[in-house]
């Protein structure tokens, strides 16, 4: 019986590992911390739940003044994420100034940042400004006198975000523990902000227990937010680093879960992977074979597919649009989807149907811009020239019904020119009489 069951906690095991997310862009994490602002074995149970998510973790303590931090050795990144706990000292700001998290997180890093009402660290801040995201000054916390206890508690329907924290049944009741000292933060309303956790209507932000000066009021503030910019590459910043510790793991572990797959890109990663519009018709005939002209037939088709944490699957959704955009869009058509795509099976395809082109000449792009709040974004664009008709391409006018009056009119005058003139050749000429003509003498 013994030997049995440690087969199946084997088992088990090997089913938990085999079935941990893995990130879609890599597993190398960089994780800066000050001791003399908290003890990071204090956060075992977090750093824990990385390796579970088979993340290659380094820490990096900067207490030590000597402490060096490189994020890029030339121009290559060294690092996929960038785990950022308080720190304090100005030999920080130079380490690790806002430029260089932004140059970062520009060049395809990820980062996940923590800060404390008591520590001020300024290139944490001066970073999530540059986002549009703006934390309460140190000294300033989050106060809500109609919580009885001394931690502060946030329930799963102040969460905004279903591609960050799926809200379902079973977790409508849970309730998230951040401590006592918790900063809030205002957001701007920049599309690639990601708003997640919201304050409560009752909370305040001030140096005390007055709302006087107040940094946030009521649900105007925000405890976890996100950015994610047009590169798809992601930051998120929680308010409290008493969320992560160990005191308070098991209570908040769904959702740091779900904040980890979501700010490392293991969940709600989508990407295009083929695009293609050609001439209507079985033989779908490609723009490079026959140019666009106007009033032609089209199909517009394109691929998605998900990261789900393990491989991709195809992306399904009833929201996908394309637009024929020439400055302002002429065509804004809803696609449908197809089934998986025949060249890629973890994609599904999406089509247009068939369409007619504008009876307007000129360059005209062909775009999918799907943007999601939470999913990586799409932007697949291909600007193409549609010419005008040529001569021998227009309609002859007996083929148009409304020419047909002219044309009879027309043929009326040539019939009437000829019958006149045939009339007047055949008619013989009438002969004149001879005029007798006299001298006139005086």
């Amino acid at each position: 019986m013994l030997g049995l069951r440690y087969i199946q906690l084997f088992l088990v095991l090997v089913c938990s590992i085999l079935a941990a997310a893995k990130s879609a862009v890599g597993s190398r994490t960089l994780v800066v911390f000050d001791d003399r602002v908290d003890d990071l074995s204090t956060y075992s149970d977090f750093f824990n739940l990385l390796k579970d998510h088979e993340f290659d973790v380094t820490t990096l303590e900067l207490s030590d003044k000597s402490t060096k931090i490189n994020l890029f050795e030339r121009d290559t990144r060294l690092y996929d994420h960038l785990i950022l706990f308080p720190v304090k000292g100005k030999h920080y700001s130079k380490q690790l100034a806002a430029k260089k998290l932004i140059r970062f997180n520009e060049n395809g890093g990820n980062i996940l940042a923590l800060t404390v009402p008591q520590v001020s660290s300024d290139p944490i801040h001066l970073y999530l400004n540059q986002l549009g995201i703006y934390p309460s000054p140190r000294t300033q916390s989050l106060h809500d006198l109609f919580q009885d206890s001394t931690d502060l508690l946030f329930s799963v329907d102040q969460l905004e975000n279903e591609n960050v924290y799926s809200k379902t049944n079973e977790k409508k009741d849970e309730l998230f523990n951040f401590g006592e000292s918790v900063s809030a933060a205002l957001l701007d309303n920049r599309e690639q902000i990601v708003p997640i956790l919201q304050a409560s209507k009752t909370s305040f932000t001030s140096g005390n227990k007055s709302r006087e000066a107040s940094w946030t009021d009521g649900s105007q503030g925000y405890v976890i937010a996100g950015f994610q910019n047009l590169k798809n590459t992601r930051s998120t910043w929680i308010g409290s680093v008493k969320f992560l510790s160990n005191n308070h793991f098991k209570q908040n572990q769904d959702l740091i879960n779900e904040l980890i797959s979501w700010t490392l890109q293991e969940k709600s990663v989508i990407k295009a992977t083929e695009v293609s519009h050609t001439h209507s018709g079985d033989d779908k005939v490609s723009y490079d074979e026959l140019p666009y002209k106007v009033t032609d037939n089209v199909t517009y088709t394109i691929a998605l597919t998900q990261w789900d944490g393990q491989k991709w699957v195809p992306y399904v959704s009833d929201d996908v649009q394309f637009e024929l955009r020439q400055i302002d869009p002429y065509y804004r058509i809803t696609m449908t989807a197809q089934g998986p795509a025949p060249q890629d099976p973890a994609s599904e395809l999406y089509s247009t149907g068939s369409f007619m082109l504008p009876n307007r000449h000129g360059m005209f792009t062909f775009i999918t811009d799907y943007k999601r709040s939470g999913l990586s974004y799409i932007h697949e664009a291909d600007i193409k020239a549609i010419r005008h008709l040529a001569n021998d391409e227009y309609p002859r006018s007996f083929e148009i019904p409304n020419a047909w009056v002219y044309l009879a009119s027309i043929a009326t005058v040539i019939i009437s020119f000829i019958a006149f003139v045939l009339f007047f050749i055949s008619t013989p000429a009438s002969l004149s009489e001879g005029v007798s003509t006299e001298k006139k003498t005086n």
